[in-house]
């Protein structure tokens, strides 16, 4: 958010901040609202890429419940800020 204030000189202090996107951009911002959950209050991904996977299907280890990618991320932090909220 900073860098978007000193580009559009924006120094208006907001009670909410929310960031929704669609498809690859609905997977960027579930990605940065993980990794910087103090900055928004809310967020929506729709028709995102959630399905991205770390190890292609058809290799002899594929597993649909442990390979995609953003998935994992939020099961493997079970610590993140209270009013974010995952359904999958």
């Amino acid at each position: 958010m900073s860098y978007v204030r000193s580009q559009l000189s924006i120094y208006i202090l907001f009670k909410e901040k929310l960031f929704y996107r669609i498809f690859a951009g609905g997977l960027c911002a579930l990605d940065i609202v993980l990794n910087h959950p103090a900055i928004f209050s809310n967020m929506g991904v729709f028709s995102g890429s959630l399905w991205w996977r770390d190890k292609d299907q058809d290799e002899d280890d594929f597993d649909e419940s442990v390979s995609r990618i953003m998935h994992k991320k939020v099961k493997q932090n079970p610590e993140f800020y209270p009013w974010l909220k995952f359904f999958f």
